[in-house]
């Protein structure tokens, strides 16, 4: 499912030197205007007017809380997370104790990150917000870093500080941290700018939680983990899947920190079976540090719920985007707009069965998380959220996503079941998710209404990304 090698910390270059995917077209029956034009696009997330359709009944939360609302939070968020290979999607990969939680509370099953990569994520994720709202879109390209978000704009830290809460933050990546504004609003934070495994992580997060519990106020605690992210490393008794089947293999993905760019170098050249071979090779990798991060989330939440840090605690799971393994020409993330990048995990959880299990299939990304937290714990919504609380949305509201890496970027809109890619400079994409969600058969036709519909929006988003960076205007004219 998708795309970009290497950490996306500070230091990633964010160059996407691996393998494009390729863009067909064929049943294409006409050539769309550029984004530039003047279409007439109704801009209202549901573009009712495009369709002529009514907008459904709002909803009641899919949220229920079994007794008192929590008072205070948790959140446990995975970094470049493939939810396909989690047994609840499908997948293969052994992570019982995450799997018991999100059965047990309610998960969001049709959920979409807002961009590839965990800057842009983390920042839809914590202000309730997209990135074009926030008025900053960050690109990582060519050594460039991108800088803060606008100061103006209020992530979950600084609103809940403004409740009273105590706040604190240990992270993995520091793009989940007050270097990059997202997490100003944590009165003390613990930032790795390398990565460090989930072990580490747990154990500052059992400190922190403690702190918090000692000082006598509600808390917000959040642990963000760096695992499963590149390079694939899990402990060395996780790797017992990878050498039952490295046999005589050309390239040590796991010993030798150059072997998987030297697999992608001779891509090209690997036979059917080698490249079969590689992709099961990262996979065993990958699901050993779901497995080990699985075990240590384990340990964390016994501790926990033996501090008594669970007794009044809404926990949170989320993941900022997911991980391609070359199924569209690429590996890793932030090079596409493919499902395997957008697909994410959200899931909130009460002990002693404080939530309602459910599993929400109507369509959320990771706007929602913000608004859905602050309505389990009876705080005031924001006027500045276009996300809303999980299960009142309307069902055929579209989620849009976006990939900003200069002139090549792309956009994405999901709506009913169906998604449009729009990759800047190429013909579109359009995929009919319920029959094909991994992607593999282009249906784009603009003489079939909704896809036009769609197409029109894209151009409303585009137009309003050129009002915030009119430099890339030519760039994202389109063809």
């Amino acid at each position: 499912m998708l795309a970009c090698s290497g950490k996306d910390t500070p230091s990633e270059s964010g160059d996407p030197t691996d393998t494009t995917p390729d863009t067909t077209d064929d049943t294409e029956t006409g050539t769309p205007s550029g984004p530039g034009d003047d279409s007439g696009t109704d801009t209202d997330p549901v573009f009712d007017d495009c369709l002529e359709i009514d907008p459904a009944p709002i909803g009641e939360p899919a949220l229920v809380l079994t007794g008192e609302r929590p008072t205070n939070l948790l959140i446990i968020s995975i970094d470049t997370l493939n939810i396909s290979r989690l047994s609840r999607y499908g997948g293969p990969a052994d992570a019982p104790t995450l799997s018991a939680y999100l059965s047990e509370g309610l998960t969001l099953d049709n959920h979409f990150a807002c961009a590839p990569w965990t800057y842009p994520g983390i920042l839809c994720s914590m202000s309730g917000q997209s990135n074009l709202e926030l008025g900053f879109v960050p690109t990582v390209y060519g050594g460039v870093i991108p800088g803060p978000a606008p100061e103006s704009n209020s992530f979950l830290p600084d609103l809940l500080k403004a409740e009273g809460y105590g706040t604190q933050l240990v992270t993995a990546n520091p793009y989940l941290s007050s270097l990059y504004t997202v997490g100003r609003g944590f009165d003390q934070e613990i930032t790795s700018t390398s990565g460090f495994p989930a072990g580490p992580v747990f154990d500052e997060g059992r400190a922190m939680v403690s702190r918090l519990q000692s000082a006598g106020e509600p808390w917000y605690a959040h642990v963000h983990l760096l695992d499963p992210h590149a390079s694939y490393l899990p402990p060395t008794e996780y790797r017992e899947d990878y050498y039952a089947l490295l046999g005589d293999f050309p390239f040590d993905l796991a010993g030798d920190p150059t072997g998987i760019g030297s697999m992608l170098a001779a891509w090209g050249s690997l036979s059917e079976e080698d490249r079969a071979l590689g992709v099961a090779l990262i996979h065993a990798l990958y699901d050993g540090e779901i497995a080990y991060l699985d075990d240590q989330l384990e340990l964390f939440m016994a501790d926990m719920d033996a501090a008594g840090a669970l007794d009044d605690t809404l926990v949170v799971f989320f993941s900022d985007h997911g991980e391609q393994f070359m199924e569209h020409g690429a590996l890793g993330h932030g090079l596409s707009l493919y499902n395997g990048e957008l697909g994410a995990m959200a899931s909130f959880w009460m002990k002693s069965g404080g939530v309602t299990p459910a599993a929400w299939t109507g369509p959320t990304d990771q706007r929602d998380i913000v608004p859905t937290i602050f309505d389990a714990l009876d705080l005031p919504a924001q006027d500045a959220w276009s996300g809303q609380v999980a299960g009142t949305a309307d069902p055929g509201r579209a989620l849009m996503s976006l990939r900003f890496h200069g002139t090549d970027s792309e956009q994405a809109l999901i709506r009913d079941g169906n998604k449009l890619i729009f990759s800047w400079g190429e013909a579109p994409e359009y995929y009919d998710l319920a029959a094909d969600y991994d992607e593999e058969m282009d249906i784009f036709d603009l003489s079939v209404p909704q896809h036009s519909c769609d197409w029109e929006a894209i151009q409303a988003q585009t137009a309003d990304f050129v009002e915030l960076y009119p430099e890339y205007a030519d760039s994202a004219e389109g063809r």
